[in-house]
């Protein structure tokens, strides 16, 4: 009986978040995302059982429930159990397992965190099963597989971190999904970079949803927004390939602006609290889809910066990019 675990980073989108929404990039003639893998992680391990027995301990939404077999998981009709049977329908285990996740991340932080545990769970069944994917199959089969969980539709970015680590940089065009992972600095990001959550859970779904209706209604504003975080999502990605840190804190200001404008669901009373509270001493990025959850704040003064958001009592996380992505230890 075989034991895989599989520990994935999360993610902060610098640019170009939404716009990998199938068809919202071919509205472009195509689009750039960058985001890079940060050090807050997920955990999945699976585990074969002798019988037919499917044991859930969902650690980070506190479920524990044991099930005689696949079929009574299926019918079981309840919510917490909606993120495994996609996979368990996918993969037709011929034995029992043990599945075990974990986060780091908050619930509704803006950080991919699903989309991490989706990525370990392809992952942990790919290696345990013996299939030799590679990562643009992995990234198509997360997407596919957590898009079926979620009944929206899901872009694909948040998967490739968790399964490539660095800074990477995607680029949506219409023959392909092209994938290249970079080298982000530490030290840089030490120096000007935290990432503070707002204390409110978002919803990235319904969030897009409302964005990828309005765009294929043809509403012009939604589309002016949209060409607009397309072209601020190649100048980030030019800044990050000439090493050009500096520039970030103009690119990310001019990148709120016109994702706020997108719809008022982006924002929140305690993102535009933290807006304020930052000021001229630094940009505020709001991670994934806003309205909650989590954002980046970089700043020339982030002590500063960081000591004011601990003083209003938001959570800060002195983070760092991961380099490499999903870390297996089969037993």
């Amino acid at each position: 009986m075989a034991k895989i675990r599989v520990t994935s980073p999360t993610r902060i989108d610098l640019a170009g978040g939404t716009l990998d929404l199938w068809p919202l990039y071919t509205f472009l003639n195509g689009a750039v995302t960058v985001n890079m893998a940060v050090n807050i992680f997920t955990y999945v391990e699976i585990e074969e059982l002798p019988g037919p027995q499917i044991i859930l301990d969902l650690k980070n939404i506190g479920f524990k429930k044991t099930f005689a077999n696949a079929k009574q998981l299926f019918d079981f009709k309840n919510e917490k159990t909606h993120f495994i049977r996609p996979h368990i329908r996918f993969w037709k285990p011929e034995t029992g397992l043990k599945i075990t996740i974990d986060s780091e991340s908050p619930v509704g932080g803006g950080l991919g965190g699903s989309s991490s545990i989706t990525a370990g769970l392809s992952k942990a069944f790919s290696e345990l099963y013996g299939k030799n994917l590679q990562d643009i199959e992995l990234v198509r089969l997360s997407h596919n597989l957590e898009a079926e969980i979620l009944r929206t539709p899901t872009g694909t970015q948040d998967y490739v971190p968790a399964l490539r680590g660095g800074l990477n940089i995607l680029r949506y065009e219409m023959d392909n999904l092209h994938l290249e992972t970079r080298y982000f600095p530490n030290d840089i990001l030490q120096k000007k970079g935290f990432l503070v959550y707002t204390g409110k859970p978002h919803n990235s779904g319904l969030n897009n949803w409302e964005v990828l209706k309005k765009a294929i209604q043809g509403h012009r504003s939604t589309l002016k927004c949209l060409n607009q975080l397309g072209l601020i999502s190649n100048r980030v990605k030019d800044a990050c390939i000439d090493e050009d840190w500096d520039s970030l804190e103009d690119l990310f200001d001019e990148e709120y602006k016109w994702r706020t404008s997108l719809t008022p669901a982006f924002t929140s009373p305690q993102i535009k609290k933290i807006k304020k509270m930052v000021g001229n001493r630094g940009a505020v990025k709001i991670c994934g889809a806003g309205g909650g959850g989590c954002v980046l704040i970089w700043s020339e003064k982030k002590q500063e910066v960081l000591e004011k958001c601990r003083k209003h009592g938001f959570k800060v996380f002195d983070i760092k990019v991961v380099d490499n992505g999903c870390q297996i230890q089969k037993s």
